[in-house]
């Protein structure tokens, strides 16, 4: 049975759930989530048929083209992410 990258991510979401995760890790996870669907368009793939290179793609997509403008008391304007976000995003995803 194949399934779509968004019914994959529900399925994780849950899962981390009843494992207990935080809310603030869930809320990380969505963000990651928000982020994937951002580079992947709004037709879910089919989640096995994604290769390791599309993933790189990704990751490269937000290290050279991402950009946000993050909430706060300061406004900074639109801003790339930082290494750390990237490397956590990866992490969020293995």
């Amino acid at each position: 049975m194949k399934i779509t990258l968004d019914q994959a991510f529900e399925g994780f979401l849950l899962y981390k759930k009843a494992a207990g995760m935080s809310l603030n890790t869930l809320r990380n996870y969505k963000n990651t989530w928000h982020k994937v669907q951002a580079h992947f368009g709004d037709t879910s793939p089919i989640f096995q048929d994604l290769t390791r290179d599309d993933w790189i793609k990704f990751l490269a997509w937000l290290s050279d083209d991402y950009t946000t403008n993050p909430d706060g008391v300061a406004p900074r304007g639109e801003i790339s992410l930082s290494p750390k976000s990237l490397c956590n995003i990866h992490t969020d995803l293995c």
